[in-house]
């Protein structure tokens, strides 16, 4: 095929794109996702899907209809493994959300640090979600290694001073 006829072919996808839903781009997303990486299909189940990279890397899809907003959630380590000190300043990184786009919470229930990146509906295209996708898992290797190169054993100060914070 000729560039011409390539690039209307990607304007009538893109304007199809911009008139769906946003469960309706997430699915396109995932579909063309799956086909990328090797995969028949991917789907929500409840609005959510979890899947494993390099069987170290945890990311959670989790879609909130309300906001029209698919969230991206890496696991990136224990929690048995941060001070409460170093809780707090994680936390802190979130006031500069606008600069990077990515925040972290703490989940007690599965007593891991999560970082996030939401994508708007106005910004759930495959290229944007591949990028993103690349990108939270970057930062997530990034903030793993850094946070357990100086790991000791008896490093359990998180676990026991949780409850002193809330998110």
């Amino acid at each position: 095929p000729n560039p011409q006829s390539r690039l209307c072919s990607m304007r009538k996808t893109r304007i199809r794109i911009q008139h769906m839903s946003a469960r309706q781009k997430i699915d396109e997303v995932l579909t063309q996702f799956a086909h990328q990486i090797g995969l028949p299909e991917l789907r929500l189940t409840d609005n959510e899907l979890s899947l494993a990279f390099d069987d170290a890397i945890r990311v959670h899809f989790l879609f909130h209809p309300e906001q029209e907003t698919l969230q991206l959630e890496a696991e990136v380590v224990n929690l048995s493994v941060l001070s409460s000190d170093l809780c707090r300043s994680l936390l802190a990184f979130n006031h500069h959300w606008p600069e990077y786009e990515l925040f972290f919470s703490l989940d007690n229930n599965r007593n891991v640090l999560c970082l996030h990146k939401l994508l708007t509906n106005e910004k759930l295209e495959y290229a944007y979600f591949e990028s993103a996708l690349a990108e939270l898992i970057t930062q997530c290797e990034s903030w793993e290694s850094l946070l357990t190169a100086f790991e000791t054993p008896e490093q359990n100060l998180c676990l026991t001073n949780t409850a002193d914070l809330r998110v």
